[in-house]
Formats: C-alpha cells, sequence, structure tokens
C-alpha cells in the first residue's frame, strides 16, 4: 500500500484504550510523527524494543509475537526494504513502539507487573488495528525467506516469528 493510500484503522487503535492510556500513546504518536523521517532513529528505536522485550518475557509474552513482528516491519520499512503499508499505519507502529520503550507512560514501567499492562494495551490495540498490514508483511517475510531467520539486532537469540504465541490469542499463522 502507498504512503498516500486512505488507511482508517490506525485510528482505531487508540479508541480501545482507557483515557489514560490514550493520552499518553495519543502523545507518543506526536514523537513517532518527527520520528518518520529520521530513519536511522527508527532502526535504533527498534533496536531498544527488541531488547526490552526480550528483557520483559514474562509479561509481554501475551503480545511478544505481534510487537516483534511490529518491530521488523517499523525496521523493515525504515530501511526501505518493505513499503507496501501507509504512512499512518507507520505512524501507529512507531507509536506503540515508542510507547513501548519509555519508562514513563500511563503506568511507570518499574511499577512490578501493572507497569507494563498499558504497554499491553496499547501494543495489543494497535495490533487490531494494523492487523491485516502486520498479516501481509509475515508473508511478505516469508516470500523473502526471512520469517525463519530473523536479523538480531541486539546480540541475542530472537525466536521466529511462527514459534511465539499470538497477542490476540490467535494461533501462529500456518500461510504457506
Amino acid at each position: 500500500m502507498p504512503d498516500d493510500a486512505p488507511d482508517d484503522a490506525p485510528d482505531d487503535a487508540a479508541e480501545d484504550l482507557r483515557p489514560s492510556y490514550r493520552r499518553a500513546y495519543e502523545a507518543t504518536l506526536r514523537v513517532a510523527r518527527d520520528l518518520l523521517g529520521k530513519r536511522f532513529r527508527l532502526v535504533k528505536l527498534a533496536r531498544n524494543a527488541y531488547g526490552k522485550a526480550l528483557d520483559e518475557e514474562n509479561a509481554m509474552s501475551a503480545v511478544k509475537r505481534d510487537l516483534l513482528t511490529l518491530v521488523r516491519l517499523m525496521r523493515a520499512w525504515a530501511k526501505r526494504d518493505y513499503q507496501k503499508v501507509s504512512r499512518k499505519t507507520v505512524l501507529a507502529i512507531v507509536g506503540a513502539v515508542i510507547y513501548f520503550v519509555s519508562p514513563i507512560d500511563a503506568i511507570p514501567d518499574f511499577i512490578p507487573v501493572a507497569g507494563l499492562a498499558d504497554d499491553v494495551a496499547v501494543i495489543a490495540a494497535v495490533v487490531r488495528a494494523v492487523r491485516g498490514d502486520l498479516d501481509r508483511f509475515r508473508a511478505w517475510e516469508k516470500e523473502q525467506g526471512a520469517a525463519s531467520v530473523i536479523e538480531d539486532p541486539v546480540g541475542r537469540d530472537v525466536p521466529s516469528d511462527d514459534a511465539l504465541p499470538s497477542g490476540d490469542g490467535a494461533p501462529p499463522s500456518t500461510d504457506s
């Protein structure tokens, strides 16, 4: 999908959130708009998100598969390897990743368990809003042969997308 294609789904992400989460997520969208033109910073943000997702293994297990896909899509878009997604979708994804990486949000991340609840809620809302784009990106990755071998930007083992549970309770895709 080209950058100028209409895509209303990402706006729906904020509607699913509690008001305090929504305000914090909308603030990250303002930062995300600035970052869209700074592709190197997007790649750096992707690296930070991978690191945090792997550090917070237990709390993030429900949305890990989708979060890592969001990060890979953002990184591929920043590197211009994958451009079949609207700018609006990328904005929603970058906003969610910023929200996730930032330690200060609706519930600060240093608060055990609850600190990641808002991160999970924001990620899940964005994933629901851009599900079709994520599925198309995963199919593109498989076509490229990239789905089973994920480039590890932080020097850790990153499980393949198919080995992780989906954040919406759906089983991993078995598309060929």
